[in-house]
Formats: structure tokens, C-alpha cells, sequence
């Protein structure tokens, strides 16, 4: 949504899904790993994370929120056994976009941007073993970022968005 049309009550209701509650769960499970001695924690997380995200700018700060605080559980926990990474896919062809009104993106996002949902997971599986802490699945968004967030990329994106809404 545009800055300035969302109400105080779904920007929090965003924080909510997409930081707190990730983080709150965190909290709980966190301290029983650790007397564990092991345990491990995926948090998924979104490209929109890492570039700039207009008319989804709460959608992209809940997203850097939950990285941040991945990315400090992991230097936190590693030495206590506890493997936590944060992936950060970008189009992932599941049932989400249909289910929030985005259905659109499937006609103006071109295909090769799409990931499928079994190679994200195996993409943070690695990741895990590897112990990194975060990750961004798909060669083409991982060679991409530091493009994603130049203002050719998010002129492409605004053109993109504005053709999918003249085709609803």
C-alpha cells in the first residue's frame, strides 16, 4: 500500500505476522535449545529484506526486522549448539500471492524469477549445514541484489506494478 493509506492497527496486525510473532516464538524455544545443547531455527524472511520496496514498504521493514534479528540469534546461539539462518527468497510460486490479491504478479513477473518452494528449502538446509546465517535462494537473485535496489530496478518494477494493475 502507498505510504499514508495504512491505518495504525494493519500496520501493526504486518509487525505482527511478519517480526514479533517470528521473534516472540524465538524467545520461547530459544532457551530450551540451548539447555538442549542443540537445535536449529529457520526463519523465512524475504528479499524485500535487502532493497527498497515501494508501496510495500511496511511488508519490506517487517522483512528487515526478522533478518536483523535472525542474523544477531545466530552470533548469539552458535556456540551453544543452535544453528539459526534467515533465508531471504524472492517470487517463491506458492498459494501466497493468490490468497493476498497479488495473483496479478504471475502475469507481469517474468517465470525465470520464480523460484520453486522445494529449492528454497534446500537452499536454507545448506545454508544451515554451512552455518551461515542467511541466504538468498535462486543463482539469479543472489548475482542481482546490488541491482535491485539501483533506481533502474525499481523504475522496471514501478512499470511492472502499474502494467499488472491495468490488466486486473
Amino acid at each position: 500500500a502507498r505510504v499514508g493509506v495504512s491505518s495504525p492497527e494493519v500496520i501493526g496486525d504486518v509487525m505482527t505476522l511478519l517480526a514479533l510473532g517470528p521473534m516472540l516464538t524465538i524467545e520461547r524455544i530459544a532457551p530450551l535449545m540451548v539447555t538442549a545443547g542443540k537445535g536449529d531455527i529457520i526463519v523465512v524472511s524475504s528479499i524485500a529484506s535487502q532493497i527498497p520496496m515501494p508501496r510495500s514498504a511496511v511488508y519490506a521493514a517487517a522483512k528487515a526486522a526478522i533478518t536483523s534479528y535472525a542474523r544477531s540469534v545466530h552470533r548469539e546461539l552458535r556456540d551453544d549448539g543452535i544453528r539459526v539462518v534467515v533465508i531471504n527468497p524472492g517470487y517463491v510460486r506458492t498459494n501466497l500471492h493468490r490468497a493476498a490479491g497479488l495473483d496479478h504478479l504471475a502475469r507481469v513477473v517474468p517465470s525465470w524469477l520464480w523460484l520453486e518452494p522445494n529449492a528454497v528449502v534446500r537452499s536454507a538446509m545448506r545454508a544451515l549445514a554451512r552455518g551461515r546465517d542467511s541466504v538468498t535462494p535462486g543463482f539469479v537473485y543472489r548475482v542481482s541484489r546490488p541491482f535491485l535496489a539501483s533506481d533502474a530496478a525499481q523504475n522496471l518494477w514501478r512499470r511492472l506494478v502499474r502494467r499488472g494493475r491495468s490488466t486486473r
